[in-house]
């Protein structure tokens, strides 16, 4: 069957289709990161078939492939192809497959290959192949991502909360806590940054322990202080 595309046409057609970062691999991407598996590399074009996910410390290469593109056989037929055209464009993905995986292999790389489908039926599948491969050659990976900010804070440390809310209490209704003039919570929890005036200028973190010491410091002292003048 002769191809009905033009040579213009059929190029205009493959440029507009989308070669990496496609859904099946951000779709990898972010469940990795949910498991916590981060430190790769995307696309690296200074290794043999741009792996589309590259562990450079573990040598880990992966790659997200689709099924058209890249020939498999529950769907690709050669004999059904509509032209000589997509028979050998095919066929040259599968073969320049092979060299990149046999060149990676002999620079020591661990390779992956993970069909689209496979990722759209059975992504934690995927996922465990991944991690697999990374276990095998020694990186541990931990088993979850850590719970966000505000909930860490909450369980590790609820009386530490609450000292930190009876020495900053909540200026006004719709202010955030530490958000009122006298002083400014920092970006951990755990440390504050006490204004040294009415501007912005703000001195150097210090620890909440340090600031309760203070703060006991000084009521010791105007009690002293209300004590002599009776």
């Amino acid at each position: 069957m002769a191809d009905h595309l033009s040579k213009g046409g059929r190029s205009r057609n493959m440029a507009a289709i989308r070669s990496k970062n496609t859904k099946p691999e951000l779709a990898l991407r972010a469940a990795l990161r949910d498991k916590g598996v981060t430190g790769y590399r995307v696309h690296k074009a200074d290794l043999p078939g741009r792996p589309d996910i590259a562990f450079t410390r573990w040598k880990v290469a992966v790659f997200v492939d689709g099924v058209f593109w890249h020939g498999h056989p529950d769907h690709w037929n050669p004999a059904t192809a509509s032209s000589d055209y997509w028979r050998q464009k095919i066929a040259g993905n599968i073969e320049r497959d092979r060299l990149a995986d046999e060149e990676l292999t002999r620079r020591g790389w661990r390779v992956i290959r993970i069909w689209d489908v496979d990722i759209r039926n059975d992504l934690e599948d995927s996922v465990n192949r991944v991690l697999t491969a990374l276990k095998s050659v020694g990186r541990t990976t931990p088993t979850q991502r850590p719970p966000p900010f505000d909930q860490r804070r909450m369980k590790q440390s609820p009386q530490e909360h609450r000292r930190f809310q009876q020495a900053f209490p909540i200026g006004s209704r719709g202010q955030g806590r530490g958000s009122g003039p006298g002083q400014q919570r920092g970006l951990k929890y755990g440390t504050v940054r006490p204004r040294t005036s009415s501007s912005d200028t703000l001195c150097p973190a210090i620890s909440l322990a340090t600031v309760s010491r203070t703060h006991e410091a000084t009521g010791s002292r105007r009690r002293d202080h209300r004590a002599g003048s009776a």
